[in-house]
């Protein structure tokens, strides 16, 4: 294991001048978004950057797990490009293994989460990832998402970090009762909120899924409002809140799901 810190400023500048193997800079564009990870499976941890324009570029590890040298290998991997909306993208790229395959969360600007998969053997320049949603679990933090997986409390389950822009930090974690796999849980949902913005109150309908239970939060993840849904049509008054961004957090039959809700 070795220690490394990338620091930069808002141009994607590094402030240490880290180096890659042919002594140049490791840069990018601006707002730079580094993970260390394993990218091809050889024991050495790799670098990945997630660049402003909504690339990603992968730097292998050709050096040593104590004395790492980087080297470019691909400054559009997998073709990913979340600027197609949006002038710039903002990618920020997490990786992780999920029995054995290689997976990318990946947080940008419109503040919703996008999920590849095919990522091994998939790492040279002109080869893509398989994209299975660009709106995970529908999950909405409304600007700049950016996210972390890992089993932090050692039960055998995912929990999933999402941050962003504001500063807020939403946590989830699959439901060890369920037997739902990993792609049914990403699976787009059949649920509606509306109206939205809202003043007073708002209705959730989740169609043909049974709904349990709802949380509200603020957006530094402080909890509002809870309750139970009632059936398939439930309606929340919001009146006594402040006027600002929240996100709705709804536990249902095998899922879960967000969604970002606007109070006026």
């Amino acid at each position: 294991k070795y220690f490394f810190r990338w620091r930069s400023d808002i141009f994607g500048n590094p402030i240490s001048n880290y180096v890659d193997n042919n002594s140049t800079i490791i840069t990018t564009s601006a707002y730079c978004h580094p993970q260390l990870f394993d990218l091809n499976d050889d024991g050495l941890l790799d670098l990945v950057l997630g660049k402003k324009n909504g690339h990603v570029a992968y730097y292998r590890n050709i050096g040593t797990s104590t004395m790492p040298s980087f080297e470019l290998v691909n400054d559009t991997l997998g073709g990913i490009d979340v600027s197609l909306t949006t002038p710039n993208g903002y990618a920020a790229p997490h990786f992780f293994r999920n029995n054995g395959e290689t997976v990318c969360f990946l947080g940008s600007i419109d503040g919703r989460i996008n999920y590849y998969s095919n990522i091994d053997g998939n790492l040279s320049p002109g080869s893509s990832f398989s994209l299975v949603t660009d709106n995970l679990a529908m999950i909405d933090v409304d600007k700049y998402s950016s996210c972390w997986v890992n089993d932090i409390d050692n039960d055998g389950n995912y929990n999933l970090f999402v941050g962003q822009d504001l500063g807020g930090l939403l946590h989830f974690e699959h439901d060890a009762s369920s037997s739902v796999s990993l792609e049914v849980l990403l699976s787009n949902l059949n649920v509606a909120v509306y109206p939205n913005p809202a003043s007073n109150i708002i209705t959730i309908v989740t169609n043909d899924i049974k709904g349990r239970a709802f949380s509200l939060l603020d957006v530094n993840g402080k909890q509002v409002m809870n309750g139970i849904l009632n059936g398939n049509k439930t309606t929340i008054v919001i009146e006594s809140l402040n006027q600002g961004i929240y996100v709705l957090h709804l536990e249902l039959e095998d899922q879960m799901c967000t969604k970002r809700i606007v109070k006026l």
